[in-house]
């Protein structure tokens, strides 16, 4: 979403990758690493622009966010969930992924047919979820799972 009308935004698997770093994100937290990343970037591709005094002429459209811009944004920002003691939210194991994966579609379901908007956004959930378990088969966010010892 915060890097959809960027004239040149990431890949794909850029995208992938992010989602997969970044579970327990809000949206908030992905909108601060998306402009960290991108001032990460101009710092990158101008390192004279803190320094000069002058006023620069500057090609934005030299300017390219690459990964590791995303990476080095994300070791200076602590999300919100992170912020407390508590983690929300986790991908579920790969054990407990298969158990929950029918219960989960059929309350998706119920909720896709008793709200018809909530589908594009729970489509984007899904495909998220999916990136962050490393599965590729869960159909939306869980609870983190805490396992006996």
């Amino acid at each position: 979403i915060h890097t959809r009308k960027w004239q040149a935004p990431p890949a794909p698997e850029v995208l992938d990758e992010l989602a997969h770093a970044t579970v327990g994100y809000c949206g908030a937290d992905l909108k601060s690493l998306c402009a960290e990343s991108a001032i990460g970037a101009l710092r990158r591709t101008y390192p004279q622009i803190y320094e000069s005094e002058r006023k620069l002429l500057i090609d934005a459209d030299s300017v390219r966010v690459e990964t590791a811009d995303f990476r080095v944004a994300m070791k200076g920002i602590t999300p919100a969930s992170h912020r407390s003691a508590l983690v929300y939210s986790a991908p579920l194991s790969r054990r407990t992924e298969p158990l929950l994966q029918m219960p989960l579609r059929a309350a998706l379901g119920v909720v896709r047919e008793a709200f018809p908007p909530a589908d594009d956004a729970l489509r984007i959930a899904a495909s998220q979820a999916r990136l962050a378990s490393g599965s590729g088969t869960t159909g939306g966010a869980a609870p983190m799972e805490v396992e006996a010892e």
